[in-house]
């Protein structure tokens, strides 16, 4: 059975999930407030000299653009960083203090009470934001992962095995491909080169990722490292050869008699599985 871990981290860098979120959280806010009145927040804000539609627009407008500004950073710090459950949570907490920071300022500053002090009402402020926005962030994230889940089953047909799957370095669904088409993937700088055959015409699809990356993928499809820079579909090899220097090739099973060197390191291990 999947797991929640397998869906969701593909889906913690898309804009749209950055998107729910600097939109949807206020929004839901705003609706709950204004239908349900929780903590009898009308009654809270209503300070002196400004009134409780002034102070609760003021901030929401304070929530919109700090959720804005850090899920534009969250969105383009993705391509350095690895997101998991942890790493979101920690996200998530610190977004709601930044907002809480805020809103408290801004509070104490139209409440003009000496009895008040900017820390209590800071922590007033962190009990009701987040009593609140629970909410949203179970839905959002509910649905994400939904998505996910439903993006991931698609792309399988009935016997999961014989479909492989490459990401590239942001975790990005690239391409899907057959287990029985792969006939050997090779190294290029900071990308990869997938080479396939589909209708037995020679396929080839470039990504950024790395070999480090695709190892476990390759394993699990039945492909083996030959070379530093190449991994080899093993039962779609016809013949291991060597050239006049002496260099060692696999001669791959497609039309085109591919050939992808060997190095001696991983000889041994390929002639034995052939």
């Amino acid at each position: 059975m999947a797991t929640v871990e397998k869906y969701f981290p593909k889906i913690f860098n898309r804009m749209g999930f950055q998107v729910a979120h600097f939109l949807g959280i206020p929004i839901f806010t705003m609706a709950f407030v204004l239908l349900y009145n929780p903590f009898n927040l009308q009654e809270v804000l209503e300070y002196n000299r400004t009134s409780f539609t002034f102070n609760i627009s003021i901030s929401l407008a304070i929530t919109t653009l700090v959720y804005l500004i850090c899920r534009l950073i969250f969105f383009f710090t993705r391509t350095v960083r690895q997101t998991g459950w942890l790493q979101y949570f920690t996200w998530v907490f610190l977004e709601v203090m930044v907002t809480c920071c805020f809103i408290a300022l801004f509070l104490s500053l139209v409440k003009q009470d000496s009895n008040s002090h900017y820390f209590s009402i800071l922590l007033n402020t962190i009990g009701y934001f987040l009593s609140i926005v629970i909410f949203p962030y179970f839905i959002i994230t509910t649905i994400f992962f939904i998505i996910g889940k439903n993006e991931d089953s698609a792309s399988y047909k009935d016997n999961q095995q014989e479909r492989v799957k490459f990401y590239d370095a942001s975790r990005n669904l690239k391409l899907i491909v057959s287990s029985s088409d792969l006939l050997y993937i090779e190294a290029q700088d900071n990308y990869i080169c997938i080479h396939y055959t589909e209708k037995h015409a020679l396929k080839q699809y470039v990504l950024r990722s790395s070999m480090a990356a695709i190892e476990d993928i390759c394993r699990n499809a039945g492909l083996l490292r030959c070379h530093r820079s190449y991994f080899v579909k093993v039962n779609r090899i016809s013949v291991l050869s060597k050239d006049k220097e002496g260099m060692i090739f696999a001669q791959m099973d497609d039309l085109a008699s591919t050939k992808v060197p060997v190095t001696k390191r991983y000889y041994d291990t390929l002639s034995s599985l052939l």
